[in-house]
C-alpha cells in the first residue's frame, strides 16, 4: 500500500543518514577522539568547530568537552537549579 511505501522510504532515508554519520564519523572525528583518550601524556588538540555539523547535546561535561576539541558543536544540558542566578 501507499502508507508502507512512505513508511520504507522514511527508514531507507533514516538509515542512509545514519550510515553517512558513521562513515564521516570514521573518517574524521574517529582518530581524533582517539588522539584525546590519552590526554594525561600528550596536550590536547583544539580542532575549530565544524559548523557544517548538526552537533550534539549531552548531560555529561567530559563528553562535551571532548566533542569541543573534536571541533563538534556541542549543547551542554544542565537543569536550571545547576545554573547560578546571576547568569
Amino acid at each position: 500500500s501507499y502508507g508502507n511505501i512512505v513508511l520504507n522510504v522514511a527508514e531507507f532515508r533514516r538509515t542512509n543518514l545514519d550510515l553517512r554519520g558513521w562513515l564521516k564519523y570514521m573518517e574524521i572525528y574517529h582518530d581524533r577522539a582517539c588522539r584525546h583518550s590519552d590526554i594525561d601524556t600528550v596536550a590536547p588538540i583544539i580542532y575549530p568547530v565544524d559548523e557544517s555539523l548538526m552537533g550534539a547535546f549531552t548531560h555529561e561535561i567530559a563528553v562535551a568537552q571532548q566533542l569541543d576539541q573534536m571541533g563538534i558543536p556541542v549543547w551542554l544540558m544542565r537543569p536550571s537549579c545547576d545554573i547560578a542566578p546571576d547568569t
